[in-house]
């Protein structure tokens, strides 16, 4: 008898891509069993490339002009090397196209490579030497703060490869209908095998939703298996991760507080920061991690661990591992997602009051949906004269009984008792 052949089939993708790398088809075998645990011949490799219609061929020129759109894409938006653009373009279909470019309103105070990402992002294409250069002397402080926090001493974190876990946290309590989790599986169409947070009624809730969904797999898991709770002061990818966050924008929004002209008991106060600031930080902080994922990590000789590289590729062509997540289980998800449809992710003000507001501002001048520069004098505080005479004339409207009323957005509710039940059964 002849020797069987192997399938190779379900490989396919992955051997192609490898030779289109200009990996030899030793290094694709030694691959293959590394990852996969099946040991394949080498010959056995290019034999079934043959049958595929796989070759190197010198395409060097195309009119395709969604592949020149898209090559534009990897180059300016995902600031991804030659070979990167070559690997990924290849896989198209497998990556998720994201739209345009995300505008920002006023400087950050970025890392090196954070800094330039971002600046090739906007189709800023300058030295990396002369783009520092001009850094380190517009902006000593930042540079120094940046050093003092290198001294930091942080332990390891190893996990299997994507989608193994999910790390959660917010500056702000969840809202208790986990709206943001199920439409995040809704569109990858997976979920992680667990989620790591800290504590709260809300995270809870979390707990239950996740475990829900993970019992389409493994109908016994017990929440302790799927989910992990902990404090957030060990939970070191988001915490890092926010922190970074913080350290590059957030920081001067917190300026309202310290100097005592915000206080989240105060109704007026919410509204007018809500109206004045939500649009502009959620360009910002969509913007930051659109640059993220973009900038390079590069290798640290002391912790070996780290690994080195861009995000965008790390998470979308991991080279030596397989995603870990799960195809999700359609209808355990809509059922869960049809409870909380009412609830629009998007409104931060009731849209009564989100117009009275938007009317005030575009009064003194001012469009939160196209903010001007920052004034030199509120560097450290972005628009704290808008913030102050819209938040006087809420306080003024309020007083006076006038119509509309002025009021929050009310907290979703009616989602956890639904879940406590699906748990139950």
């Amino acid at each position: 008898m002849g020797r069987p052949k192997f399938d190779l089939e379900p490989y396919k993708a992955k051997i192609s891509d490898l030779f289109h790398q200009n990996q030899s088809t030793s290094d694709i075998a030694s691959y293959i069993e590394a990852t996969y645990r099946v040991r394949v011949r080498e010959r056995t490799i290019k034999d079934r490339l043959s049958v595929w219609g796989v070759s190197k061929c010198d395409c060097t020129a195309t009119t395709d002009s969604s592949l020149h759109s898209r090559i534009k894409e990897l180059f300016f938006e995902r600031c991804l090397s030659d070979a990167e653009i070559l690997f990924s373009a290849r896989t198209l279909r497998r990556i998720c196209t994201e739209q345009g470019l995300v505008r920002r309103t006023d400087d950050s105070s970025y890392g090196r490579e954070l800094l330039f990402a971002y600046m090739r992002g906007e189709r800023l294409i300058i030295p990396r030497y002369r783009l520092y250069n001009i850094y380190r002397m517009i902006a000593p402080e930042a540079i120094q703060q940046r050093k003092n926090d290198m001294q930091r001493s942080r332990g390891s974190y190893v996990v299997p490869g994507p989608d193994h876990i999910w790390s959660v946290d917010g500056y702000m309590k969840l809202d208790p209908v986990v709206r943001q989790y199920l439409d995040t599986v809704h569109e990858r169409k997976i979920i992680c095998n667990k989620i790591r947070s800290d504590y709260g009624s809300e995270t809870s809730l979390l707990a239950k939703a996740h475990c829900y969904l993970r019992r389409a797999y493994e109908p016994e898991i017990e929440v302790t298996r799927c989910y992990i709770f902990g404090s957030s002061t060990v939970n070191q990818r988001i915490e890092a991760w926010w922190a970074q966050l913080s350290k590059s924008l957030l920081f001067r929004y917190r300026v309202l507080i310290e100097v005592g002209d915000f206080s989240k008991d105060m109704i007026p106060d919410q509204i007018t920061l809500y109206a004045v600031y939500m649009p502009i930080l959620r360009t910002q902080v969509s913007s930051y991690v659109h640059t993220w994922n973009q900038h390079s990590i590069r290798k640290q000789r002391e912790r070996p661990h780290v690994i080195s590289g861009r995000p965008f590729m790390n998470y979308y062509h991991p080279e030596h591992t397989i995603n870990h997540g799960l195809l999700v289980h359609e209808e355990s998800l809509q059922q869960l997602r049809n409870s909380v449809q009412g609830w629009d992710m998007t409104e931060y003000l009731p849209a009564e009051t989100l117009e009275w507001c938007q009317g005030i501002l575009l009064g003194l001048g001012f469009d939160p949906e196209k903010p001007p520069p920052v004034h030199p004098d509120e560097a450290e505080a972005p628009f704290h004269t808008i913030y102050l005479g819209l938040r006087e004339r809420v306080i003024t409207h309020i007083r006076s009984g006038a119509k509309p009323d002025l009021t929050l957005s009310e907290a979703p509710t009616g989602a956890f008792d639904w879940i406590e039940q699906q748990g139950s059964e």
